[in-house]
This record gives C-alpha cells, structure tokens and sequence, in this order.
C-alpha cells in the first residue's frame, strides 16, 4: 500500500470514528428523552449542532469509495455490496423488530409483519443509511461521472421543496443525501481535500464560520435543519473542517481510538442502537433508576462495549462475521471448524480467489 493511501485512509476511519461516537451519544440521549423531553438539554443542544453534519459526512465518505468501486468487475461489485450493505442491513433490521415486537416496545400502531415489510423500504429501523448506501451504489452503475457530477445541484434543488410537503422526508432525505454520495465521489476523482488551498488555515477559518451557522442554527431551530437544501453549503463547509481536522491529528492515540472505530463501522452502527434498546429495557426492570445520567451512561457504555465485543468476536469466531457479511458460498461451511483449520481454509480460498 502506497503510504499516501495509507495516510488517507487512516484519517477517514478517523472521520468515521467520530461520526458514528457521535450516532452513538444521539441515539442513548433519544432513548433518554423519548420518556422525559425536559431532561439533558444541555445534551440535546449539542446534538442538534452536529445534527447537519454527522450523516452527510459518512455519506459522503462513503461516496469517496465509489470510483474504486466501479473498477471492478459488475457482478463482483453487485455482490460485494449485497454481501457487505444489504445483508447486515436485513440481518440487523430483523433483529432490531423482532426484539422490539418480543418486549412489546415496538410501534403499536404497525403489525410486526408491517414493520418487517418497511425492511425493503428503509423506514423500519434505524439502519436506513445501508439500505441508502446500497441503493446509492446500485444506481451509479448506470450513471457516468460527468453525469453525477451534473445531478449533484439537481438533486439538491429538487429535495429543497419536498422538505415542506408531508409524507415526503424518506425521498427528500434520500435526495439531499445521495447528492452527497456522489460529492464525495467528484471530491476524490478531483483529490479534491489535497489540493493547497483546501488545507491553508484561511480556508479552514472560513469554513468553519460557515458551518457554525448551520450548528448554531440546528440548535435554535431543532432537528429542521436536518437534511435540508438551503443548508448544503453549510454543510460542506463543516464536513471540510472535519476532515482536515482528522487529517492535523494525524496517528496519536486519540486518533487511533477513533480509528479502531471507524475501522469497524459496519460493527458498531448496525449494533449499537439494538444493544442501547436491550440496556434500557433490562436497566428499567432490573433497577429503580429514573436519573437520565445513569440510563444515558448505561445506554453508552452497553453500545460501546457491546460493539467493542462485536469486533472481538467476529475476529476470533468466524460464526459471528455472518451477522456483518453475507459469507461466500464456499465459506459458508467452514463457519463452525476450530480456528487454525478454518484459517488454513480461509487462506486457501484467498489464494485460489487471486488466482
């Protein structure tokens, strides 16, 4: 691997290790004021800053890998994103609705079959940004680059109006996030967060300013801001100083946190909101607790060990990768061997799959 490869992807776990902490800390602070709206509002004020910024920002990292991607052959591109999107994305949904349904948490006013069924729509669960992602991937197949790069304003247009029609939010959200799919995209194919001036402190300094005002408004606003048009620059702004912020911070041991993380996304975002549910419906049953502090450090720790514990397993007990990715047919059985036999298998699969 060349060195400014490495340098690159370092700083984008980095990001992603920041993004999906801050997914995190939202989603046990929702847990906490979904049953009292008053409590932590301190929390929820700094939430609803980075509120503009956390999703658009894996988005558009996400859009980075895109050209890579496409090198490949159709069909091994088609399969690595079923295998690595779709699958967690079903297998986590599935599991998110069942426990839901099994503890009587779920929506009452959907059927458990109803809430399933919104699996193939992306409104059943938390994991919509998978089931975007892999639309994202499967339709850019059909689109050239000078053709994305053209749509991104389009798109931005056309999901400005949505946003204040009712029943609209899935496909205006979908819009406004795809344009930055394939923003991330045009960024990388331009070495875009490369160039000189992008990293002179001016242009930092100026960033900044701007995408505080779409932080500062998210909290006197609330979530309207979230995904809206007229905030894109904004919001690009901001994800511009994320990343070079990532990018000053180099390997320290802060960074390398995040990046052990982000390095491990797919494991800590499709798992964590699941686990927060668990911890709070076993904490409320199990204790007399009713201080928002304690569920929200509970909510917090469970989703960060739980994930923690993920990534331990998956690396160590093959069984478990088959809740992150669809294994390959030859694979499949080779799940449940002692480990140096399964290594040994593995490793010849690799060599033949090179071959």
């Amino acid at each position: 691997m060349k060195p400014e490869v490495s340098s690159r992807v370092r700083w984008m776990d980095t990001v992603r290790g920041e993004m999906i902490l801050l997914v995190v800390l939202y989603h046990a602070t929702t847990r906490v004021t979904r049953y009292d709206p008053e409590a932590l509002p301190w929390l929820s004020d700094f939430n609803n800053f980075w509120e503009p910024f956390r999703m658009p920002t894996l988005v558009l990292l996400s859009g980075m890998l895109l050209s890579r991607s496409l090198s490949k052959p159709r069909r091994d591109y088609i399969l690595g994103k079923v295998r690595n999107l779709l699958w967690p994305y079903c297998v986590w949904s599935f599991i998110f609705i069942t426990l839901l349904a099994a503890t009587g948490a779920g929506q009452s006013q959907d059927s458990l079959t109803g809430q399933l069924l919104g699996i193939a729509t992306g409104t059943a669960t938390y994991l919509w940004f998978l089931s975007f992602l892999f639309a994202y991937y499967i339709i850019s197949l059909f689109i050239s680059k000078d053709v994305r790069l053209f749509l991104i304003p389009v798109l931005l247009a056309a999901s400005a109006p949505l946003n204040y029609i009712d029943g609209y939010y899935q496909l205006y959200k979908f819009l406004f996030m795809l344009a930055f799919f394939w923003l991330g995209d045009a960024a990388m194919n331009s070495q875009f967060f490369d160039r000189a001036w992008v990293r002179s402190w001016w242009a930092l300094s100026g960033a900044a300013i701007v995408a505080g005002v779409a932080g500062v408004s998210a909290v006197l606003l609330g979530t309207q801001v979230r995904y809206m048009a007229l905030y894109c620059i904004p919001v690009a702004a901001g994800i511009l100083v994320i990343i070079r912020a990532a990018q000053l911070i180099g390997d320290t041991k802060v960074a390398r946190l995040l990046q052990s993380v982000g390095s491990e996304t797919i494991v800590y975002y499709t798992s964590h909101y699941t686990i927060i549910a668990v911890a709070y419906y076993v904490l409320a049953r199990a204790l007399p607790v009713d201080q928002p502090l304690v569920l929200l450090f509970a909510g917090l720790l469970s989703a960060l060990g739980g994930g923690f514990a993920l990534v331990w397993l998956r690396h160590n007990l093959k069984a478990f990768d088959v809740l992150f990715v669809l294994p390959s047919y030859p694979r499949l059985s080779v799940l449940w061997l002692r480990p140096a036999r399964r290594r040994a298998i593995d490793s010849a699969l690799t060599r033949a799959s090179k071959q």
